[in-house]
């Protein structure tokens, strides 16, 4: 298949961290400790899981290049190389001796139900919408550039990215935390992105209330999301019961595909890669007559789970061209 576009810009976290197992499904108190196994599971960051599937699967067809730092440690290097490997091109991601590399420390429930706490003040902190301008201004982007803007560096980052893409015609695609919409919202963030990737946690919390019914809070927050930005189109993620994807008048509910399950860690991030994936080979958005970009992420999704680390090494090339041909 003929790639529609030829490079894929992304921001958002680079760092690595680890993963404690509870064995049993009570949700941690504010003053609690509590015994957990330590697991020898790789954890990853959001820009990191995102393009690395995205370059496994289309590089060196498609240039896909990361902005972003890390620091002047060990894991700041191992974290290069792995991306490298992976044919990320790092040329954008500096090096910082002024804070570490992003830290995150993962809890993992008995369901596979997985939260986290990342470090807020590392070498990601440090990515600033100057920073990102800086590494934008020696490259060319056009209507065939994807510009990915991932969460755990600054808003004002990714919305520097978001602007000079969608001002460039670029495809712009963006995630945002809970805790983040009145500022990514508040400052023009929505309406600069023309693919919103949330969970249902996150789509609740932009539309004010929790509705049960996944298809109908897709529906809601989509509604909302509209009224700004007439054009926009919604990936929302609900686990085990699969995703929702919106465009128009439309919402399509994916199911999650079945199969086994050792970690659910990074399945949002596979879904997202999967998705523009797709777009990028020309699949249509929403599910219909063939294989979707929606039905992509969450083949990826699916792939995903089935890995201990949050990154899933075997994913290539054939995962997702394979699942599109059958």
């Amino acid at each position: 298949m003929k790639p529609l576009f030829d490079q894929v810009v992304g921001t958002g976290g680079i760092g690595t961290g680890v993963l404690f197992e509870l064995s049993d499904s009570r949700p941690l108190s504010r003053n609690e400790t509590r015994l957990a196994k330590l697991t020898p599971t790789r954890d990853y960051c959001k820009q990191h899981i995102i393009l690395h599937y995205i370059a496994r699967v289309l590089a060196p067809g498609v240039a896909v290049r990361a902005i972003g730092l890390v620091g002047e440690d060990d894991q700041g290097a191992a974290l290069l190389a792995e991306m490298r490997s992976a044919g990320i091109d790092t040329a954008r991601v500096g090096r910082t001796a002024a804070l570490r590399t992003m830290y995150c420390v993962c809890i993992q429930y008995p369901d596979k139900a997985v939260c986290n706490v990342t470090t807020s003040e590392s070498a990601c902190s440090l990515v600033t919408a100057e920073y990102v301008g800086r590494a934008l201004d020696g490259l060319s982007m056009d209507g065939k550039t994807v510009a990915i803007a991932a969460p755990e560096v600054p808003v004002a980052a990714r919305l520097e990215l978001l602007r000079r893409a969608r001002d460039a015609g670029a495809l712009t695609v963006a995630s945002c935390l809970v805790d983040e919409f009145a500022e990514f919202g508040g400052c023009g963030g929505l309406r600069l992105t023309d693919i919103l990737a949330v969970n249902e946690d996150e789509a609740a919390a932009y539309l004010g209330e929790a509705i049960p019914d996944m298809e109908e809070l897709a529906r809601a927050c989509h509604r909302k999301l509209r009224a700004e930005n007439p054009s926009m189109r919604l990936l929302m993620t609900c686990g085990a019961n699969g995703s929702c994807a919106c465009e128009g008048e439309r919402v399509a509910h994916v199911p999650a595909l079945p199969g086994p399950v050792v970690a659910t860690g990074g399945a949002g991030d596979a879904y997202i890669a999967g998705c523009a994936i797709g777009l990028i080979l020309g699949l249509p958005f929403l599910p219909g007559s063939g294989v979707s970009a929606a039905e992509l992420g969450a083949h990826l999704a699916r792939e995903s789970i089935g890995s201990a680390d949050t990154i899933a090494f075997h994913i290539g090339r054939a995962t997702a061209l394979d699942f599109i041909e059958k």
